[in-house]
């Protein structure tokens, strides 16, 4: 399987809890690691988490793609059309995207921007990531495995994760675009099914 940067990549067998998702994050926010990770990086991070789409689709998001209520995402793998309704956390980080916006001359209607207030590409984001999690890394030890080892794939795996256990299975198939729920099961839901101890 290629990704979405042009290199062949193999399954990973992450843990879809992913707790370094939730830490990174935070961290960032609290400013703790927001030298290395700028605000572009962590925009992509939330909009991935939070969409549940591939890294390449994510980076196309564009204001044009909002329509009564939605973010709509036409997938380049499958060409199969979402509608993401925008509520929640995805409503919260399209806000702080536009409020960041608003500051800034802006020359696109992509969601994701660079630091020269252009449409954020694959190559840039992965140099500028790859250059921010060495520096991460060696800067919090305590982490550095964890942020080494972290894909933004990854975020997919996450969001289907949480979809399934919050909605069921059949809601994030539908979230990942995948045309049948078995394919979701087989590679993003590896968490399990909770059970009740014994009484």
């Amino acid at each position: 399987m290629r990704s979405a940067w042009g290199h062949n990549r193999t399954g990973r067998n992450i843990p879809s809890e992913f707790p370094l998702f939730a830490t990174l994050i935070r961290r960032v926010d609290s400013l703790q690691l927001s030298f290395f990770f700028n605000p572009q990086q962590v925009f992509f991070l939330r909009a991935s988490k939070a969409t549940g789409q591939r890294p390449a689709d994510a980076l196309r998001m564009s204001e044009h793609d909002i329509i009564d209520g939605c973010l709509i995402v036409t997938q380049a793998k499958t060409k199969r059309p979402l509608r993401i309704s925008i509520a929640g956390k995805l409503a919260e980080l399209m806000a702080r995207i536009r409020a960041r916006k608003a500051t800034h001359k802006i020359v696109t209607a992509g969601l994701l921007t660079n630091t020269n207030s252009k449409r954020l590409t694959p190559a840039v984001l992965r140099n500028h990531f790859d250059e921010a999690r060495k520096k991460a890394a060696a800067a919090h030890p305590e982490m550095a495995d964890a942020i080494v080892a972290f894909h933004f794939y990854d975020l997919r795996a996450k969001a289907a994760a949480d979809t399934g256990e919050q909605r069921g299975d059949q809601a994030a198939s539908d979230l990942l675009g995948h045309g049948n729920v078995k394919t979701t099961q087989r590679h993003y839901l590896r968490r399990g099914k909770i059970v009740d101890s014994t009484k």
